[in-house]
This record gives C-alpha cells, structure tokens and sequence, in this order.
C-alpha cells in the first residue's frame, strides 16, 4: 500500500507518481485518502492541497474543496489553479460573488506571468 515515511527526495519523487496515478485512474476516493495522508506528513506542500481541492470538486464535496484550495492559496497567493478551483467550489456552493471574484483573480494573475 502506499504511504508517506519519506525522509528524502526520492521516496517523495516515487509517492507522488502513485498517487498521481491513482488519481489519473479515476479512483478519486481513494486518491482523497492518500492527499490526506501526504499532507498529514508534508503539511506546507501546496500542489498537494490545490490537487486534494481539485479531487474534493470531483467528488462533489465542495466545502471541503474550499478548505483545501484555501490552504494551497495560503502557501501559495498566486497559485492560479487553485484559485480557479476555489472559485469553482464557491459557485458550486451558490457563493457566486465570491466565486467570479476568486476567477477573476486567477484570470489577472495568470495574464500577468
């Protein structure tokens, strides 16, 4: 089974092509549990949370989507996925405002890099 015991780089390297190929499966819920686990170990690591708010929108659990593209945003401001996931989230919610206020922001950052 997979896990994170990683203490270096390669074993990083190597988890994280698992679980991208979990999650590229379509196996979402049990991608969920193992972005979960690296986060628990890894817990700065924002592509993690942006791509676990990404897996939370397939799975319609679109509060918990919020939760984690909130988190990659607070260690990344200019991550324009998850800023783009976060307003997806927010709409789905009926939060509309704050959702085309989310994407606009994307739309201005990445126009700008």
């Amino acid at each position: 089974p997979f896990f994170f015991q990683a203490d270096d780089g390669i074993r990083v390297c190597v988890a994280s092509r698992v679980l991208g190929d979990v999650y590229k499966r379509q196996r979402h819920e049990e991608a969920d549990a193992y972005f979960e686990r690296a986060l628990r170990w890894k817990t700065d690591y924002a592509l993690a949370y942006k791509n676990l708010g990404n897996n939370k929108l397939v799975l319609g659990e679109y509060r918990s989507a919020v939760e984690a593209f909130r988190q990659a945003l607070t260690l990344d401001a200019e991550m324009v996925e998850a800023l783009n996931g976060l307003g997806t989230a927010l709409i789905q919610q009926g939060r509309v405002a704050e959702g085309k206020a989310a994407r606009a922001r994307a739309v201005s950052l990445g126009v700008e890099k």
